[in-house]
């Protein structure tokens, strides 16, 4: 990880656990206040608007959340690593890192829960600062315990 520090993967883990939960907690207001548990798909576009409407947003000198995306079961957080070129950068050193911290964290989040009920699956994506995909991690909450 050449460009890429592991403070600035510490940082991106406690973002992470931060604002994946507050996104989580407008999902499962909207939730709560609906008689029945919404379709996977009603429930991953609720985190996207919630996500989007603060988008993009500044992690820290090096990272900016641009925007998350739906994709059938899949909510897809899209990162720019501000100060990357793809050439710098080791493709698999995220998810070495972070895959199963972050996993833990999605886990058992509360403001998760809707979403590992529903089954979901969150993708982080990371791009350079061309817009270059580096690297996706992916968390299945199927998976979880």
């Amino acid at each position: 990880m050449n460009s890429f520090s592991k403070a600035t993967s510490i940082v991106l883990i406690i973002f992470f656990v931060v604002f994946i939960g507050i996104a989580g907690k407008v999902v499962a207001q909207k939730v709560t206040a609906a008689p029945n548990t919404p379709p996977i798909h009603d429930a991953l576009r609720l985190a996207a608007k919630a996500v989007n409407d603060t988008a993009p947003q500044q992690i820290d000198k090096n990272t900016t959340l641009m925007n998350a995306v739906v994709l059938e079961k899949t909510l897809r957080y899209r990162y720019t690593l501000l100060n990357v070129l793809s050439r710098d950068f080791e493709k698999g050193s995220l998810s070495k890192l972070n895959a199963e911290r972050m996993k833990n964290n999605v886990c058992t989040t509360e403001g998760m829960k809707i979403l590992v009920r529903l089954r979901a699956v969150l993708e982080f994506a990371y791009y350079d600062k061309n817009g270059v995909e580096l690297e996706i991690v992916s968390i299945d909450t199927a998976r979880c315990g």
